[in-house]
């Protein structure tokens, strides 16, 4: 039989993850670590490569997922089956990465961040366009 490629049957990928074939095959593969990823032989020596669907979970630290992670893992695994295109997109999904666009996005973090006599000057100014 030919390398595999593409994605592991779903019957095999473990719920919270997504798993594909690499094109490799190994009668000696040991298991390691690349980054976010685990690269893993089946049986029959085809290597795959796992990662969390889940943004910032490395290997290993799935045993601290919270509840809430815990019931959309077990939810969607209730759901059935998922189809190629779907696990596509899924996968495509959780590879991005939250990050600090250096904007604050809350009046909370807005407010911690301009001293308290800049707020005085806004208020007065709101206060002065105000008309009774």
């Amino acid at each position: 039989m030919g390398e595999k490629r593409g994605l592991v049957p779903y019957g095999l990928v473990s719920p919270g993850f997504e798993t594909v074939y690499t094109g490799e095959k190994s009668d000696s593969f040991v298991e390691r670590v690349e980054g976010p990823m685990r690269l893993v032989a089946d049986d029959s020596g085809n290597v795959m490569r796992v990662w969390s669907v889940w943004t910032w979970t490395w290997p290993g630290q799935e045993r601290d997922w919270d509840d809430e992670i815990k019931y959309i893992n077990n939810m969607q695994m209730e759901l059935g089956r998922l189809d190629d295109e779907t696990r596509r997109i899924r996968a495509h999904i959780g590879s991005l990465v939250p990050c600090d666009n250096g904007f604050p996005v809350t009046v909370d973090e807005l407010a911690s961040i301009l001293p308290f006599w800049i707020w005085v000057m806004l208020i007065l100014v709101l206060i002065r366009r105000m008309r009774f």
